[in-house]
């Protein structure tokens, strides 16, 4: 009896422990704690080697050149230089005035080397006038030489201009005469030849006259002719 006693006992036991669930079993069907996985093992990056790494290849830099220098300006045209006339020297205050006078004859002539057969001298005239025009300075407003009237003479025309002065009572002219005169011997209807005088003038007041000392340089046809002298005296003449 105490056999099957046992033997029940262990039956019974047996049936339990079979039907009781282990505890995780049974706390997961019944949705109690879980328990969190185990993390895995964080794999450390192996750092490459020097040799392994590669470093990215940069275009070689060219040098830098400055831009082009731009050619240059071409220079301006060069402005036109308009001759200016040098202004007259200012004759002193005893010359104003005007003055004139005639050369009828001249104290010496001779013929320029291999220049044509002298004349007789064509008497000369002159007339200068220093004034003031308006409230301007006084100047030679009128300077004029000229032939004395003959059948010889055809046409003429001079001019006279200042050259300088010592301020005082003196000053040298300068008198250009251009004429032409007929042939010797010819009708009136025949050619002419023409004449240009370039006479130098040394004036000098003396009272109410101007002593005149000249040497003249003559020319026929563009060639040499003669060279003069003479001497006279101009006398003051109404304005």
């Amino acid at each position: 009896m105490r056999r099957c006693y046992l033997l029940s006992l262990f039956i019974c036991l047996s049936a339990i422990t079979t039907s009781v669930p282990s505890a995780p079993a049974q706390e997961m069907m019944q949705g109690g704690p879980q328990l969190a996985p185990a993390p895995r093992a964080t794999r450390v990056p192996q750092q490459p080697s020097n040799s392994e790494m590669q470093i990215p290849q940069q275009a070689p830099q060219q040098p830098w050149t400055p831009p082009p220098t731009p050619p240059p300006a071409p220079p301006p045209p060069p402005p036109i230089s308009v001759p200016l006339m040098a202004p007259q020297p200012v004759l002193p205050p005893v010359f104003r005035g005007c003055w004139q006078g005639t050369v009828e004859s001249v104290e010496s002539m001779e013929r320029a080397p291999g220049g044509h057969r002298l004349g007789y001298w064509t008497p000369k005239t002159y007339r200068l006038c220093y004034k003031r025009v308006g409230n301007g300075p006084y100047q030679l407003t009128f300077g004029e030489t000229g032939v004395v009237a003959t059948e010889k003479i055809k046409y003429s025309k001079g001019t006279v201009e200042i050259k300088q002065t010592d301020g005082r009572s003196y000053a040298e002219l300068r008198a250009v005469l251009h004429f032409d005169e007929y042939r010797a011997g010819a009708n009136f209807n025949s050619d002419t030849f023409s004449v240009d005088e370039v006479t130098v003038l040394e004036c000098k007041i003396d009272g109410d006259q101007m002593q005149v000392i000249a040497d003249v340089d003559g020319r026929r046809e563009d060639e040499p002719w003669f060279r003069a002298h003479w001497r006279t005296t101009f006398i003051r003449a109404p304005m």
